[in-house]
């Protein structure tokens, strides 16, 4: 994508390029301030352009959330078929990029950040019924200050599934697997803020065990392990993990969003009694199946053995769409080369059957020299 210009914005350099959009650093020239500057995903068809528009209802919604929870919504609009957004900047670090390089954080640093998100995703759900619907590390923004920003809120895009196991087609909203709640992969209507819950509980699947949920597959294989899966409880990978917050992922991460936490206001509150060693544990639904292990195995790490730590993947987890365009990382495997026995000829055929029988013969002749009596002298 060529640089885009924008009257009133410098682009400085590009940051990323997304499912939905391509973002650019940028300065906003009449207050010489720093923005980030989103160029949505277009290809100009009717049915993008729709698409198009229901991404620019959402970020006028969003313009209406007052909490510092969220990036400030400066403008949007459109140049020359091209739609952009532009969004306060940041001199923060996308959790993604910190958990790059601690791997993973300790319980204590946990509970502000998830409450953080918690709260600022209630009042978005609260005030205006919005849901993120890609909640990830990477959407996620620490302030040096140690404030907690969520990134691409509204930004969430629709996308037309096929699926191959049952041959239907629907529609979902783009996501990352990895962090993908059931009925946001089943693509089934009516989202709402559970599906962030479930993310959220991935996100912090992430960041309490260093491990991205089912990190070791595919983005299809994802989706499809989302839905019938389990993952290793937390306290399986790092045992200085509260029976608490494990239960509190556990719970975030149930399949069934009906049996999942109902609402962020228990989350929140959840959190606060695990904070200060108030709660044991959640009380789970018997019949609820989690995509995390309610309980760790039925033989556990000795305390002295060390916690699980895998290779960092080669790349981070990408949106659905982009697994979906991007060519493959290697070549298809070769068949097996099959062996096959050459066809005898009838000739070969015949003379094998005469050696047979003249060995045949010779094995008689010698019977009868060996076995046959002699005959009496006259």
């Amino acid at each position: 994508m060529t640089i885009p210009d924008i009257p009133g914005f410098t682009v400085v350099e590009k940051i990323r390029e997304g499912a939905t959009a391509t973002s650019w650093k940028a300065i906003q020239t009449s207050l010489k301030r720093p923005v980030v500057l989103k160029i949505l995903n277009t290809e100009g068809t009717a049915d993008d352009q729709a698409k198009v528009d229901g991404i620019l209802n959402q970020m006028r919604k969003v313009a209406s959330l007052k909490h510092a929870g969220f990036f400030e919504l400066i403008d949007i609009g459109e140049r020359a078929g091209m739609y952009y957004v532009v969004m306060g900047g940041s001199d923060g670090r996308t959790l993604g990029d910190l958990l790059a390089e601690k791997f993973r954080l300790p319980e204590k640093d946990i509970f502000p950040i998830a409450t953080a998100l918690a709260e600022a995703l209630d009042y978005a759900w609260s005030a205006k019924n919005l849901y993120h619907g890609n909640i990830k590390p990477d959407n996620i923004v620490m302030h040096p200050d140690g404030s907690t920003l969520i990134a691409d809120m509204g930004m969430a895009r629709v996308e037309t599934h096929f699926d191959p196991a049952t041959g239907q087609t629907h529609e979902m909203i783009v996501g990352t697997p990895n962090y993908m709640s059931p009925e946001q992969i089943q693509g089934r209507g009516g989202l709402d803020c559970r599906t962030d819950i479930y993310s959220l509980g991935a996100t912090l699947y992430q960041v309490a065990t260093g491990i991205i949920p089912f990190v070791d597959s595919s983005g299809e294989e994802v989706m499809q392990k989302q839905l019938i899966d389990c993952l290793p409880n937390p306290r399986d990978i790092n045992p200085d993990i509260s029976l608490a917050l494990a239960g509190i992922i556990a719970k975030m991460m149930v399949k069934n969003q009906d049996k999942r936490y109902r609402s962020w206001s228990t989350v929140i509150e959840d959190l606060s009694q695990a904070k200060v060693n108030k709660l044991h544990a959640p009380k789970i639904d018997e019949t609820a199946l989690s995509t995390v292990r309610a309980s760790v195995s039925q033989a556990p790490q000795p305390i002295s053995a060390q916690p699980l730590k895998p290779a960092k993947p080669s790349r981070a987890p990408q949106p659905i769409s982009a697994l979906r365009t991007a060519a493959p990382a290697i070549s298809a495997a070769p068949d097996p080369i099959q062996l096959v026995k050459p066809k005898k000829s009838g000739v070969r055929i015949f003379f094998q059957l005469v050696s047979w029988l003249v060995i045949l013969g010779v094995w008689i002749y010698l019977a009868c020299v060996l076995l046959w009596p002699p005959a009496a002298a006259s």
